[in-house]
């Protein structure tokens, strides 16, 4: 373990959990290292000011509350409505689900299922954790220097 303290634009491995303003667990990131870089904007700007100052080892909790925006703004335009016969080959489509899709580029898009009906099913791919307050617990485990990789 170092004695570096995180600084902008280092590269830093994270272990994060968030969880509701009731202590459920939302999502994490326990078993694998995330890779960030402070101050690209990877993280909410208050987790990324919490981690600053920080050295290896140390643990961030943040509090972010629905009226912060850290997550955006819902946009009404990243609901869509689609015919429920393209989810037949799709596990759960219960409402609260998440769904991952794929785009053409390789990159995946993920949106909870918002609503569905006999024929139809509404997909928000709005950020799941907007106007939701929340817990982030980040550990921090390495500290790296840009010109470390």
């Amino acid at each position: 373990m170092s004695n570096l303290k995180a600084e902008l634009g280092d590269q830093v491995s994270i272990r994060y959990q968030i969880f509701d303003s009731e202590g459920v667990l939302l999502d994490e990131a326990q078993e694998s290292l995330e890779q960030i870089t402070l101050g690209s904007g990877e993280l909410p700007t208050t987790v990324e000011s919490a981690i600053l100052g920080s050295r290896e080892g140390d643990i961030e909790r943040v509090s972010i509350s629905a009226g912060d925006g850290a997550f955006g703004q819902h946009d009404p335009d990243r609901v869509q409505t689609l015919s429920l016969e393209q989810f037949s080959e799709i596990e759960s489509t219960e409402i609260g689900s998440l769904i991952e899709f794929e785009l053409p580029s390789g990159e995946i898009l993920v949106g909870v299922v918002a609503s569905k009906s006999e024929l139809e099913i509404q997909i928000d791919f709005n950020h799941p954790l907007i106007g939701r307050d929340c817990l982030y617990e980040v550990e921090v485990v390495s500290i790296g220097s840009p010109n470390d990789l």
